[in-house]
């Protein structure tokens, strides 16, 4: 369903961005802004309901850990 979601925001954009090419610049970057922020609320509310007496400085860390895991295994 997300995937989905964010295909539709996508289009609207392009949309969006087609009627206001002179702005186009800002637009994105605000809508780009508010989306990374929705992500990260998003995953970060899941993060702290299945860690109990947790922080965003405590998420940021198993973020960075993931990232370098990740990046081990390539």
């Amino acid at each position: 369903m997300s995937p989905l979601l964010f295909w539709g925001v996508h289009v609207g954009i392009d949309e969006f961005q087609s009627a206001t090419l002179s702005h186009s610049a800002v637009i994105e970057s605000v809508v780009f802004t508010a989306v990374c922020s929705g992500i990260f609320l998003v995953q970060y509310r899941r993060w702290v309901a299945l860690t109990p007496e947790s922080n965003v400085a405590g998420y940021l860390s198993h973020l960075w850990e993931r990232a370098n895991v990740a990046l081990r295994l390539h």
